[in-house]
């Protein structure tokens, strides 16, 4: 079982404005990625947060129509909202709506059987929701479980947002990030900050120019896939990391996860294969409106 934690939220995606008119799509970074996996065939358990209004009901309703065993703390309050404007490009730039104040706790135990766990985006970095994913590294990390964090950052970091992110980057075994995380974190050198991580697998996505993967002393490319840009909405979120369960050949592929931090002898050709999945799987999200 793969568990994976962050926010819920709605986005409404604006498509006039004479009269402001949207299209509305159950969103979230970590959400997507959950979809994905629960679409390739692996069992994923989702810990997250709603409200109490219909628009909640309406979104654990479609958690369950996707295939996720979602795990979720109600708020006193409606569903968080992100609207979203794209760009002649394609690029989406947002204005979210996040009602909730109370402190996020999610139920002792819910990582119990997890093989992977993997969080991240913003709601990793709220002061409120911090301790409760602290909670759950902690339990991955005591389950033997691989940790997976993608910080997927929409501004630049404040000094306690950049302490977060630095405590955990110091407890995970694998780290994915866009090239615009690496420039807001590392705004003197994105890709050598990047590299200087001792972190085991650092995988760093390069939009139209690919990837690039750092495993021990070894670094991969790869280019990227052309595709005709509907919109970028949770194109990342998308390809999920490689040589990891995240990426495996299916639901039935078990992963091991103690050879993990040794594996530092697989050369340029041998780690291409499992980038190469991922950024199909973002471009395809890109191609198309919508997470």
């Amino acid at each position: 079982m793969l568990a994976l934690a962050g926010e819920t939220l709605v986005d409404l995606v604006l498509e006039g404005e004479s009269p402001l008119r949207f299209a509305g799509a159950l969103g979230g970074s970590v959400l997507n990625t959950a979809s994905v996996l629960a679409r390739l065939g692996f069992p994923v358990r989702f810990l997250s947060e709603v409200g109490t209004d219909w628009l909640s009901a309406w979104s654990e309703a479609e958690m369950a129509r996707r295939g996720l065993e979602a795990r979720l703390f109600r708020h006193p309050g409606p569903m968080p909202l992100a609207l979203v404007r794209l760009d002649p490009e394609g690029n989406a730039r947002y204005s979210f709506h996040r009602p909730f104040q109370e402190a996020f706790r999610p139920e002792p135990g819910a990582l119990r059987g997890a093989e992977a766990f993997h969080f991240g985006s913003l709601f990793a970095l709220e002061a409120r929701a911090a301790k409760g994913i602290r909670a759950l590294l902690q339990e991955a990390l005591r389950e033997g479980a691989l940790v997976s964090y993608d910080p997927n950052l929409r501004h630049p970091p404040t000094e306690g947002e950049r302490s977060l992110v630095a405590d955990y980057l110091a407890q995970v075994h694998l780290l994915k990030l866009s090239l615009e995380d690496a420039r807001l974190l590392f705004p003197e050198g994105p890709l050598e900050g990047v590299r200087r991580l001792p972190i085991p697998l650092k995988v760093l996505t390069l939009g139209p120019e690919g990837a690039v993967a750092f495993l021990g002393e070894g670094e991969v490319r790869v280019p990227g896939e052309r595709v005709s840009v509907v919109d970028t909405v949770g194109a990342g979120d998308a390809s999920p990391p490689p040589s990891s369960p995240f990426s495996s050949g299916g639901a039935t592929a078990r992963p091991t996860w103690r050879p993990f931090p040794g594996r530092t002898s697989r050369g340029p050709k041998g780690g291409r294969g499992p980038l190469r999945p991922g950024l199909h799987r973002a471009g395809g999200g890109a191609s198309r409106g919508g997470a």
